[in-house]
């Protein structure tokens, strides 16, 4: 009977745990994301699909990635220890959560534990998909997002669109600010980047002359798009992603030695750079666009010395960053809760003295450790290193032997460059978030990793022959 039922499972298990059904499983939640945006605003609902989508992604995902180790239990990767240890930390800060409510139900734009099950999911069926054609089809569903949110973001920026933004309505309206499908042009900007870097990069390295006029109007827009948000976090991560591009370009010719493509993609870096440039100035100087911005920051960083000048700094960011970090010494080792950075504030002897509260921490890496905890952070900043030399150690070793792979694996590097430096700024939201867990996986996909115990086999192969 046992028997009966184990093979059973092992039979399902193969089923679905495909290499084509995980690229499926990312391809439809990617897609879907926007699309059910699209189809509540219809209805005038707002922000109400995409928590549940990505909520059903979770329990796929994960009922995904438990078929898949009931028929894999002889060869495990890296990028599997790390799945292990997200589920590991998410479940202890949930457990010693400070406020288990809060943790379990959210707040306002919270992220739910079964979210981050959707995040790590993405994650692990991205690292699964080895085949060329498959990182491609997952490449398309990026430009396919990216496409349909250009659409309303174009309409926002001239206060064409019919709809409003959920969250700051008013200030939205009011300035014109761009935020896709994302109800917050916070939000919007760092998908906006992403957006800008995939369609960057497809430029850099397309073929045909129509592919690239359509690539490069359609980069033009993101570009416009993400700078019409209003935002400094964009300036942040398309500043971000420029630069490593060009390192990448020069990196990339070092092995291959090809002059004429080195030529070819510093022509058209330098036709982005440009045109970025004319956008930004014209966006600047004649709409207002970041108006005074740019003389702010330079204030901010001037006037870091007092507590005062620190809390004010990137819109108050300074203040959030430092209540959340107060907390710390209380809760290192597992982290206030899930999610719940908003008990940081509300934890405090001092609370009803605070001006105003905040359930994000406006930096990825300190809301971590706010409300995951130390070792959890250094989980996430190991997992990050990893997948970023594990990418760039792939697209160089493999750029003669096999260049498509290797193209693909660098846009999406240049993708990855681009969310983790507007991360500094910006926060994990669920309607933002899942692109880059599908882009973190795709940089450290498994071809190109190394199992665990691979040295000891190499080595007992060599004594044996």
């Amino acid at each position: 009977m046992k028997r009966n039922i184990k093979e059973k499972a092992i039979h399902y298990s193969k089923i679905i745990a495909t290499e084509k059904n995980f690229t499926l499983f990312i391809i439809l939640t990617l897609v879907l994301i926007p699309l059910g945006e699209i189809a509540t605003l219809v209805h005038n609902e707002y922000f109400v699909s995409q928590p549940v989508i990505v909520d059903f992604a979770g329990w796929v995902g994960s009922i995904m990635a438990v078929a898949y180790f009931i028929t894999n239990r002889k060869k495990y990767y890296p990028s599997d220890f790390f799945l292990f240890t997200l589920f590991m930390f998410a479940v202890i800060s949930s457990a010693f959560s400070h406020d288990r409510n809060q943790t379990l139900f959210g707040f306002y734009y919270d992220e739910w534990f079964i979210h981050y099950m959707a995040y790590f999911a993405l994650m692990f069926a991205a690292t699964n998909v080895k085949k060329l054609k498959y990182k491609e089809y997952i490449l398309a569903a990026f430009v396919t997002v990216t496409t349909i949110n250009i659409v309303p973001s174009v309409l926002e920026s001239v206060g064409a669109w019919p709809y409003y933004a959920y969250f700051d309505a008013e200030s939205h309206e009011e300035n014109k600010w761009v935020y896709g499908l994302t109800q917050n042009s916070n939000f919007y900007a760092g998908i906006s980047t992403v957006f800008t870097a995939c369609c960057t990069m497809l430029f850099l390295f397309a073929k045909s002359k129509k592919t690239c006029i359509i690539l490069f109007v359609a980069d033009l827009l993101c570009f416009y798009c993400s700078i019409s948000t209003g935002t400094r976090i964009s300036l942040v991560g398309n500043i971000c992603f420029m630069i490593f591009a060009v390192i990448l370009i020069f990196l990339l010719h070092r092995k291959e030695k090809s002059k004429s493509d080195l030529k070819c993609h510093l022509k058209r870096y330098g036709l982005v750079l440009a045109a970025f440039g004319v956008i930004f100035f014209i966006l600047v100087k004649f709409f207002g666009r970041l108006n005074g911005d740019l003389e702010t920051t330079i204030g901010e960083f001037e006037n870091m010395g007092s507590l005062s000048a620190f809390d004010s700094f990137g819109s108050w960011r300074g203040y959030i960053w430092r209540i959340g970090l107060e907390s710390v010494p209380d809760f290192w080792l597992t982290g206030i809760g899930l999610d719940n950075y908003r008990d940081a504030f509300e934890y405090r002897a001092d609370f009803s003295t605070l001006p105003w509260s905040q359930g994000k921490g406006h930096n990825e890496y300190i809301h971590i450790l706010v409300t995951e905890g130390v070792f959890a952070l250094v989980n996430y900043l190991a997992l990050l290193f990893y997948a970023f030399f594990t990418g760039m150690k792939s697209a160089l070793k493999s750029i003669n032997k096999d260049r498509a792979n290797a193209v693909v694996t660098c846009i999406f590097l240049t993708m990855f460059i681009a969310y983790t430096s507007q991360a500094c700024f910006n926060s994990s939201v669920v309607n933002t978030a899942p692109y880059f867990w599908v882009v973190l996986g795709m940089v450290m996909t498994k071809n190109h990793q190394r199992p665990f115990g691979y040295r000891k086999k190499l080595k007992q192969r060599q004594s044996k022959s």
